[in-house]
């Protein structure tokens, strides 16, 4: 499935390192550190809103809104039981009108 996520890009063609600011939280809570061509921030945790950080000189820095991983799968028999049990009730049709009519049809 095709999933929507932001992205931010800074470039910085400035010979000296740049004070940059991330934008407020209506754009992004937290952003995670995809490219830093520097190399000093891929190992970061995620930078919150309104954080400010150093855009190294000649480089570039891309950016993904933060999301929560998704939590492991539960391998446990209790819940293959569980999804078993799901499935059998989900695929247990309720019988049709004229099922029900025929049936009751002398």
């Amino acid at each position: 499935p095709l999933v929507d996520l932001d992205f931010l890009v800074y470039f910085s063609a400035s010979e000296i390192d740049v004070q940059s600011n991330l934008p407020p939280a209506a754009f992004g809570a937290a952003w995670d550190v995809l490219i830093d061509t520097a190399g000093g921030a891929l190992d970061a945790a995620p930078m919150t809103a309104g954080a400010s950080f150093v855009l190294r000189s000649r480089s570039v820095v891309v950016l993904r809104a933060h999301t929560d991983p998704a939590p492991p799968p539960d391998h446990s028999v209790a819940a293959s039981l569980a999804l078993l049990a799901r499935g059998r009730s989900a695929t247990a049709a309720p019988p049709s009108a004229a099922a029900a009519a025929s049936a009751a049809a002398p």
